[in-house]
């Protein structure tokens, strides 16, 4: 492929040299450059690319993007005014634009991208050929998912993936949008088919710096939906309370569902929880359709509803609808159940004040003796809402303990305070352990007949981040050995 083509199609402000020359592929990693490649010189939080430009030119790039001349550096190369919007663009053009060849899905919001994406994977299998999912819990197709460390991947990784799917035949992509994504310019190229909005609480302030901008953000995935290129549609939560902007922010046609508002597009009429399963009423314009769905808890009713107003959107039959909710079974870390001798425990990544306290009430709604609820929160993050969940914690459960989670760099003893300085306000009876592997210990010990435990904040995560370092540790197996320990069943 020839830069000059690419490159016409992207633009740039201005270009130093011949550009009539072939390229290989991108890369973003001046380590990873092979012959041929275009360097993309991305400034980064802890190092700008453009300190790697020569590097990069001495490993065989035969293009530099840059945002500003660099002295030493030379042509050919160009100057463009956003890097990152660049690698991504140019990512797209180099893979052939794979988005335009499937039916994509994002999902953005606070909490419920990866519930919410998995149960789509599900009921777009009932009408494409094929449904591969990009998120939290790693990318790919049927039982074949390999982890990823970002929620969503980098631009080049998204285009070289999605390019992969349509290779193998694959038809539609279900993919979370974090707002890390949005404001890193990660997603711009793609396709969007539909753009789901879940919800909109608080998180990431230690990366967006304030709510407005973290707001701003998720609002610019709707803003660029009908340039799409395809008849593109948003699905909201009208239940939210920023739901108003989010319709105002939307540039394409848009469907609505809720658990309040009988005129949504899909209505959640009626819904039972209990230990086993959840059965719900969904009521739309084409009638109403019964779902009895594995998966449990409050927030998977809202999950399910915004699945199933995909589905809508996306041409699937109410029927097939239902049958795709009903088939997904309970993901690792999502309100994930483990019987102990006589009473309930619940492993959940619920890693946020508005998750922590949809947790709490949904565990209420199940009915326990009580709630033993053990959780804390990571290192080197959001501290703001620190003392929010150990309010919302202190308000809401019978038992707490108040553990690490991932301290990363910061001590440990620190983080605790923050969460207490909150729960304090509500009661002084809070337990404060700092090895989660003891305070684990410890809940299931205090635990009796009826009640529940609710492991919150690491879900699916199976280390533990201490200093720089990778510890393993899975809450569920943790959970386990403490359970054969304390002589339960495992």
């Amino acid at each position: 492929m020839r830069a000059s083509d690419i490159l016409g199609e992207i633009g740039y402000l201005r270009s130093v040299g011949n550009l009539d020359i072939d390229v290989a592929g991108v890369n973003y990693d001046s380590r990873k450059i092979e012959k041929g490649d275009i360097f993309c010189a991305v400034p980064g939080h802890d190092q700008n690319g453009h300190s790697f430009a020569v590097n990069a030119r001495g490993s065989g790039a035969s293009l530099l993007v840059l945002e500003k001349e660099i002295e030493g550096v030379e042509p050919p190369y160009v100057i463009v005014d956003d890097v990152r919007r660049s690698l991504a663009l140019i990512s797209h053009v180099i893979y052939g634009h794979p988005s335009r060849k499937l039916f994509v899905v994002g999902i953005t919001g606070t909490n419920g991208k990866t519930t919410t994406s998995y149960l789509i994977e599900s009921v777009l299998g009932r009408k494409f050929k094929g449904c591969a999912v990009i998120g939290t819990l790693g990318i790919g197709s049927g039982k074949s998912i390999k982890k990823s460390s970002l929620t969503t991947p980098e631009s080049v990784d998204l285009a070289r993936n999605m390019r992969t799917f349509v290779d193998e035949g694959i038809e539609a992509l279900a993919m979370e949008v974090s707002s890390h994504s949005l404001a890193l310019k990660r997603v711009e190229g793609i396709s969007f088919d539909i753009a789901v909005f879940t919800n909109m609480s608080h998180d990431h302030l230690d990366f967006h710096k304030n709510f407005y901008s973290y707001h701003r953000v998720k609002l610019s995935l709707f803003e660029e939906l009908s340039s799409s290129g395809k008849s593109s549609i948003g699905v909201m939560n009208s239940d939210d309370p920023y739901i108003d902007s989010f319709v105002k922010a939307c540039s394409a046609e848009h469907l609505m569902y809720s658990l309040k508002d009988p005129g949504a597009d899909v209505f959640v009429e009626r819904y039972y929880l209990s230990t086993e399963g959840t059965s719900i009423i969904f009521k739309t314009n084409a009638g109403r359709y019964e779902c009895i769905m594995p998966l449990l808890g409050r927030f998977n009713v809202q999950n399910a509803a915004a699945a199933f107003t995909v589905g809508l959107a996306a041409g699937v039959s109410p029927n097939e609808i239902v049958k795709g909710i009903e088939s997904l079974k309970t993901l690792k870390g999502r309100f994930e159940r483990i019987d102990g001798p006589g009473f309930d425990i619940f492993i959940d990544f619920a890693h946020t004040p508005d998750a922590l306290e949809n947790l709490l009430i949904t565990a209420r709604e199940l009915a326990p003796k009580r709630i033993i609820l053990v959780f804390g929160c990571g290192g080197d993050r959001d501290k703001s809402k620190r003392p929010l969940m150990g309010e919302i914690g202190a308000r809401l459960a019978d038992t707490l303990i108040i553990t690490s989670d991932n301290p990363r760099m910061e001590n440990s003893e620190r983080i605790l305070d923050d969460i207490e300085a909150g729960a304090r306000h509500i009661r002084s009876d809070l337990r404060r352990i700092t090895s989660r592997r003891d305070a684990l210990y410890e809940a299931l010990k205090s635990a009796n007949e009826g009640d529940m435990v609710l492991v919150a904040g690491k879900g699916h995560e199976d280390y533990q981040i201490i200093g720089t370092q990778r510890y393993p540790f899975d809450d569920k197996i943790e959970v386990l050995k403490a359970l054969k320990e304390l002589g339960g069943e495992e």
